[in-house]
């Protein structure tokens, strides 16, 4: 795996992956909204520094059109 060979060291039920789309301390009401679509070009694996405000890139990938 990719991350073993960058020197990640993780157990498979650790691993969450997401895109984070809010930081609050409450729920926003539900409603409904349109689709939301975006070209990726990239990915990249990022170690948060809890509490700090850094992330750190471990590495970062490229995707081919």
């Amino acid at each position: 795996m990719e991350l073993r060979r960058v020197g990640v060291k993780f157990s498979a039920s650790s691993v969450n992956p997401h895109v984070t789309m809010l930081y609050d301390r409450k729920r926003p009401p539900a409603r409904v909204v349109d689709a939301i679509s975006w070209l990726v070009t990239d990915f990249a694996l990022v170690h948060s520094q809890v509490g700090e405000g850094r992330y750190d890139i471990l590495k970062r990938w490229t995707l081919d059109a």
